[in-house]
């Protein structure tokens, strides 16, 4: 070969590599080269014919950088397509993507239902699938199913406004409430007044009907082992920040073949960003991840084989 000319590895009979240049070429040997490296690039030849292929090395060395999915040759100013095979692959990367999330029946993150949300022309019904309202995260309004127990994890509560928006909370036999702080703090004598009256009332209203509610108030910054402060250490910034429900139930799912109906107890974990209050949870854009998980049972061996629904997520 004459100095500062390149041979494509498809041209070469005997498979040599492609010569290197000279240091001493000239601007236009260099604008050969870039010229032939992008017919090299461009394999849509080398799909049907693999008789002579172009190493991948070779490749991967001169490749040029790439703008918005095309191979820009940066000297000659000359756009040529992309590669068929990459194209390719990109076209199926994003339709597996697809498949597995906008197809996927298995939704385990959502977004609580703000009063926008719930407008009915603010979302079509495709985009309300993603959205769902606080009783619907906690798990209540489900058919053929029993609630056992609840715990309310948060920073703030505002416990008005949740005695209100679920107000057959009294029904459940045991409720378990931690919080961090009233929802407008705890300096507000007024609003502490009357969170303190709506606890009360809550109380006495669940044990009308056999029930129980607990509220406990942790504070990692008051004294080690304390009633607000179950920790040995004292943190004195930090403050009770988890924002969470745990809901047991019982859910009744009929045989197969119509044989009567077998009782199934799950605790449903709903792990979410929003603090209990109105502007939170009404105005604010919050979410939740969901999942059911079924008890463990004490004959691991008559256990039934358990299935997981978000697979697809992974």
């Amino acid at each position: 070969d004459d100095e500062g000319q390149v041979v494509p590895a498809a041209a070469s009979s005997s498979g040599q590599k492609r010569a290197r240049k000279s240091p001493t070429s000239s601007k236009s040997s260099a604008k050969n080269q870039n010229q032939e490296v992008i017919a090299l690039l461009d394999d849509s030849s080398d799909d049907d014919n693999d008789d002579n292929p172009v190493p991948k090395m070779d490749r991967k060395r001169k490749a040029r950088p790439c703008i918005e999915d095309e191979i820009i040759d940066i000297e000659s100013s000359v756009e040529v397509r992309k590669p068929a095979a990459v194209a390719r692959k990109r076209t199926a990367s994003k339709n597996s993507s697809a498949d597995n999330n906008d197809d996927s029946p298995v939704i385990p993150f959502h977004l609580f239902e703000t009063t926008t949300a719930k407008s009915p022309s603010a979302l079509s019904q495709e985009k309300r699938k993603y959205f769902q309202t606080l009783r619907e995260a906690i798990g209540l309004d489900v058919p053929n199913r029993q609630i056992q127990w609840l715990i309310i994890s948060n920073f703030l509560i505002d416990f008005r406004y949740v005695y209100e928006k679920l107000p057959d909370i009294v029904q459940i036999p045991r409720v378990v409430v931690f919080y961090g702080s009233y929802f407008a703090g705890m300096d507000n004598i007024h609003f502490q007044q009357v969170q303190q009256l709506i606890m009360k009332n809550w109380k006495a209203a669940a044990e009308r009907n056999g029930n129980t509610v607990e509220f406990i108030r942790l504070v990692p910054g008051d004294p080690p082992r304390s009633k607000t402060n179950p920790l040995p250490v004292k943190i004195t910034y930090g403050c009770h920040h988890t924002k969470m429900f745990l809901t047991g139930f019982d859910d009744h799912v009929s045989n197969e073949g119509g044989g009567g109906s077998t009782r199934q107890s799950m605790i449903r974990v709903v792990v979410h960003t929003a603090n209990l209050g109105t502007s939170d949870v009404e105005y604010k854009t919050n979410g939740f991840y969901a999942q059911n998980f079924p008890l463990k049972e004490k004959k691991v061996e008559q256990r039934p084989a358990i299935v997981n629904p978000y697979k697809v997520w992974t």
